[in-house]
């Protein structure tokens, strides 16, 4: 279930064999004498105590993303499995229930039953619902010009292999006919497995040269692109590490483009970061590309000041993937603010910041999904 493994089954299994321990005899009773009040008040502490309890254990004893992965498939079958349950013993005892405890029960069946297809939407629907995100991006005044600039923003495309989702990927971004493609990282997420990492890598090079902009890719290395230098190899883009193009020649425009190493916060991306905030001139639009959104804080220009760097663009957030409603992403791994982390173009000490949700998901031992939160091309438009 859900590429699943040997620990997977075995928490599931278990899982289901304690919640069958706990409910045995208050669905027995239910099964006997219906859904009382008191009933209904045991059976729904039973019924969470069979979740919470093995969710609690997982994740006590298993670290990082592999603890989500596994009680989100936990979840996901034993709620269904919970949901057949109760509703053999609600059915077994309907005579002897009230109207209103029967309607109760329904409430409680159908609410461990939606989990299961919400899984299903989450992993194999909306990781591959891909959306143009159209932004406008307002220059200074000192650097505007008359011809609009069309940026597109790849980021975390985060495959294991090039699929027809990739692919459909690549006809949106070529269609938008961008002046630039900026990519933030994270492209190939096979390095922990380095036979499948090599029988990718050409297909995924193939894809990346076949990305089309009139004044080029820009490639900065993300959390996945251990093997960067590999990645590149004979790929028509520019890989940014911790250095900056000469100001290129865009429309009407002037744009220079600075690209950080992952780890930001080390000296020489922080060299890079002061050289274009303090650098002299006002004619040539600057643009700072990262893979962590953390970037957005380096040199930052004294307090009360625009800064000097025009916009600052990352991703490896992917929005949080999961985003709740009227919260927002409950994780999102980054420094910054956690409405910034979640995506979109903001301020962020007198400096434009842009986070893409990215293309692709957390693969490798992590939950694959996405909820409330689509996978993103963007397209910035500078006017």
């Amino acid at each position: 279930m859900f590429y699943a493994d040997v620990l997977d089954v075995i928490v599931i299994v278990a899982s289901t064999l304690f919640a069958a321990v706990i409910l045995r005899g208050a669905v027995l009773e239910v099964a006997r004498s219906g859904l009382k009040r008191s009933a209904l008040i045991g059976l729904a502490v039973r019924l969470f105590t069979a979740l919470l309890v093995p969710a609690a254990v997982v994740i006590f004893g298993v670290r990082g993303f592999e603890s989500l992965r596994l009680v989100y498939h936990m979840g996901a079958v034993l709620s269904m499995l919970l949901a057949i349950t109760l509703a053999g013993a609600l059915f077994a005892g309907r005579s002897k229930t009230e109207k209103r405890e029967r309607y109760v029960g329904t409430s409680l069946i159908a609410l461990l039953a939606s989990v299961m297809p919400l899984a299903l939407y989450m992993t194999f629907v909306e990781p591959y619902r891909v959306v143009v995100e159209e932004v406008d991006v307002s220059i200074d005044a000192a650097r505007a010009g008359k011809e609009p600039v069309r940026i597109v923003v790849l980021a975390d495309i985060q495959t294991t292999g090039i699929s027809a989702y990739e692919e459909e990927v690549l006809q949106k971004v070529n269609g938008l006919k961008p002046d630039l493609i900026l990519i933030a990282g994270d492209v190939l997420q096979n390095h922990y497995d380095r036979e499948a990492y090599v029988h990718e890598l050409p297909e995924m090079q193939r894809w990346l040269n076949r990305l089309h902009a009139k004044h080029g890719v820009y490639f900065v290395r993300g959390d996945a692109d251990d093997e960067a230098e590999e990645l590149v190899a004979g790929v028509d883009l520019t890989f940014l590490e911790d250095e900056k193009t000469s100001p290129l020649a865009i429309k009407d425009r002037q744009i220079t483009i600075g690209g950080v190493d992952l780890t930001y916060y080390q000296p020489a991306s922080q060299k890079l970061a002061n050289e274009l905030e303090t650098a002299p001139g006002l004619e040539d639009i600057r643009i700072l590309l990262a893979h962590r959104p953390g970037a957005a804080e380096n040199a930052l220009p004294p307090e009360g000041n625009k800064s000097r760097i025009d916009l600052v663009v990352a991703g490896h957030t992917h929005g949080g993937q999961v985003a709740l409603p009227f919260f927002g992403p409950p994780i999102t791994l980054s420094v910054l603010p956690r409405h910034i982390a979640a995506g979109g173009l903001h301020w962020h000490h007198g400096r434009r910041v842009y986070v893409s949700r990215g293309i692709g998901m957390e693969r490798n031992r992590a939950p694959r999904m996405r909820l409330n939160c689509r996978p993103e091309i963007t397209l910035l438009t500078l006017r």
